[in-house]
């Protein structure tokens, strides 16, 4: 009903019927319904698009198990993805298999943007590999702030910046620095912890993000809810570590601390800490965090990870001009 309001129609029929002939017009809608999981089945999204099921405004669907399977060693994809396999890095190659074979087809990627369904975040990969176009862009401040309150404020910049990854390194600085004179034994429980959490995730995202699954910001800009399937240069940084994180923080932000989730352990939630909102961090007292957000992918409301380790990605594919067709335009 979704989609036919959208005004998307297509017909039911075998996958194998649609990608063993040549269409003479795309179709509205691909579904792939797969029960199993990707890996071995990269060549049917590549025949959708040498067949020409897909073009612009397709919608293009898939369902997928995100559990590890052998690749195709022929598929030149494969190269420039991370090794290692996770919830995380199963949503991480669909996206950037898609990518790939998009733009070899003078195609663009874009979010199905359908309600319930989460935004995905990631850096497109290069051809040589993740690490071959050189180092990732910096995620914290330049300036190592020593005064207790500047990290915290780095930790409260670094909250607003919505980078796990910064985040982290903010939350290591600030358990590294100076304490507060006579620190409370709740701060040093709470030092203590945040620590732990910081030095886990550091060591899956430390760099930055490769990709990551985050529930959709509301339509005036909020910020974006809490995240899933986190891949960085490191694999992938669990849910649970990334959620706790990012409660410590709150609190360190908000110089409060852990007392009222006493049972809470290293890897668990504070529950009843909230990441402060943009209009409780004053941008003097914030400070700025550098993110490279131009060499993000963001595809709005395309996922949805549910149990038994399933995925479902919907995206729109877009023409993208040629340079031929650039010079006509000018012209």
């Amino acid at each position: 009903a979704t989609l036919r309001r959208r005004g998307l129609c297509a017909p039911t029929c075998r996958l194998e019927d649609v990608l063993g002939t040549c269409l003479a017009r795309a179709l509205q809608l691909v579904y792939m319904d797969h029960t199993g999981s990707f890996p071995s089945r990269v060549s049917h999204i590549r025949r959708a698009f040498e067949t020409g099921a897909v073009a612009d405004g397709t919608a293009l669907a898939f369902t997928f198990s995100t559990r590890r399977a052998p690749w195709d060693p022929d598929e030149p994809e494969v190269a420039s993805l991370p090794a290692g396999w996770s919830e995380a890095h199963a949503v991480f190659a669909l996206v950037q298999v898609v990518l790939a074979i998009a733009a070899t087809h003078n195609l663009s990627v874009e979010g199905a943007d359908i309600e319930g369904l989460n935004d995905y975040i990631c850096r497109p990969s290069s051809p040589g590999g993740l690490g071959a176009s050189g180092p990732p862009p910096p995620t914290t401040t330049a300036m190592m702030a020593r005064d207790v309150s500047d990290l915290r404020a780095e930790v409260r910049a670094a909250l607003e910046s919505e980078s796990v990854a910064a985040l982290a390194e903010a939350v290591l600085d600030w358990a590294d620095g100076p304490a507060d004179e006579a620190p409370m034994a709740e701060e040093l429980c709470l030092r203590s912890k945040a620590s732990k959490l910081a030095a886990r995730v550091h060591a899956a995202l430390g760099g930055g993000e490769l990709g990551a699954a985050w529930r959709p910001s509301s339509e005036d800009g909020g910020h974006r809810g809490r995240p899933q399937a986190m891949l960085g240069p490191g694999g992938a940084a669990s849910d649970a570590d990334v959620a706790g994180l990012r409660s410590a923080a709150a609190a360190i932000a908000r110089s409060v601390s852990p007392r009222s989730s006493p049972s809470s352990s290293d890897g668990g939630a504070v529950e009843d800490m909230v990441a402060p909102s943009a209009q409780e961090l004053a941008p003097s007292e914030a400070g700025e965090v550098e993110v490279d957000v131009a060499a993000r992918v963001v595809l709005r409301r395309c996922l949805l990870l549910y149990p038994e380790e399933m995925m479902f990605l919907v995206v729109r594919l877009r023409s993208q001009a040629t340079p031929f067709q650039k010079n006509l335009e000018r012209g």
